[in-house]
């Protein structure tokens, strides 16, 4: 009731992407302050808000650290909000003060199961789908309420505008190749993908398609044990495939998964976009996935495989009757993967507020 004061702790790119149309969404009527680090803080920065407080882009690469409590008591904010990256830091810290201290902490969801990388005890939960529901109610039970607010991935990739140097490159890749893959990296759980997906289930699909990859730029340049970045680990793993391996040069990679015939990645947010646009999107599930996806998100399988959304591969397979079975229907998507609503994360904020004062 009234004007509202809250504070955002926020560190990655997904975070970034709820976390950041919620606080402009809010800025109007009440008061936002951002506590800010990783590649969360250029994104904020960039859409006009200013961090009280900002870190640096790697805190394992260059540590620091803040009094989160003492934050809070000088801000005094009527809600604690906080996105939920990983690896996690301040937005674990300022949700373990935000329970010391009495404050309601609002958990804002950008992929599925994320809570869990928090051991703070949130008071509401904001996250994508019924996948993301069922997951927050089989860990936290059904006692913390939860507010499905949509998709961020969703969103993005209902407003994407294609490249048209993108169309036209794409379009050379199917015409030379016949099928184009898109493979999306993740963490180092990545070279077990790429040894699933390039010395096994290539092997066995017929033909030379096209496979464009891209690694996360979060992991790419850090150290691998064996001495090289693992950017140039995954580069070198792809050697063998030769012409087949091609390069799309664009700042939107959300436009080469909507006109690839398959996107694959272990549980990236990419594989949204596919599915928007009717096309394959194939989870690779190696052990390695797996584990780090039980870590992250605490399930052992990607959570849009049970609702018939993605496919999976745990094993050398032909790709092939992936591309020809039906996708989804249209109807089916839309009424699943329902786009980020930003107005509908500040309204569910602001009525559990109320409740809370009533």
């Amino acid at each position: 009731m009234g004007q509202r004061k809250f504070l955002i702790a926020s560190k990655d790119n997904g975070g970034a992407a709820v976390g950041v149309p919620l606080t402009l969404e809010a800025r109007p009527e009440h008061g936002v302050f951002a506590v800010l680090e990783g590649l969360a803080a250029t994104r904020y920065i960039a859409a006009g808000i200013a961090p009280y407080f900002k870190g640096f882009e790697n805190f394992q690469e260059e540590p620091f650290s803040v009094d989160a409590a003492r934050v809070i008591e000088k801000i005094n904010p009527d809600a604690v909000i906080t996105t939920l990256g990983d690896p996690i830091h301040l937005e674990r810290e300022f949700g373990r003060a935000a329970n010391l201290l009495g404050k309601p902490l609002i958990f804002l969801e950008d992929i599925w199961g994320c809570h869990c990388r928090s051991d703070a005890r949130p008071d509401l939960v904001l996250t994508l789908d019924q996948s993301g529901e069922t997951i927050v109610q089989k860990n936290l039970g059904t006692s913390v309420p939860v507010t499905i607010i949509g998709n961020h991935e969703g969103a993005s990739a209902r407003k994407l505008k294609i490249p048209d140097d993108v169309h036209t490159k794409m379009g050379e890749l199917k015409a030379r190749h016949g099928t184009v893959l898109f493979y999306v990296g993740g963490g180092t759980y990545t070279t077990a993908e790429l040894q699933l997906l390039l010395k096994e289930c290539l092997r066995k699909t017929p033909g030379s398609p096209a496979l464009i990859s891209r690694p996360h730029p979060k992991w790419a340049n850090v150290q691998s044990q064996e001495g090289w970045t693992y950017g140039a680990v995954w580069k070198d793993m792809l050697k063998e495939l030769g012409d087949q391996v091609q390069v799309v040069e664009t700042d939107v990679p959300a436009a080469i998964a909507a006109l690839a015939d398959v996107t694959l990645s272990g549980f990236s947010t990419m594989l949204v976009v596919p599915v928007i646009y009717g096309k394959t999107a194939i989870s690779l599930a190696t052990g390695e996935t797996r584990t780090d996806m039980k870590r992250q998100l605490s399930v052992a399988q990607h959570p849009l495989v049970a609702p018939g959304f993605v496919r999976e591969a745990a094993s050398p397979e032909d790709l092939t009757p992936f591309l020809e079975e039906s996708k989804p229907s249209q109807e089916a998507v839309e009424a699943y993967l329902k786009p980020y609503d930003s107005k509908l994360a500040l309204s569910a904020m602001l009525e559990f507020l109320d409740r809370l004062q009533s």
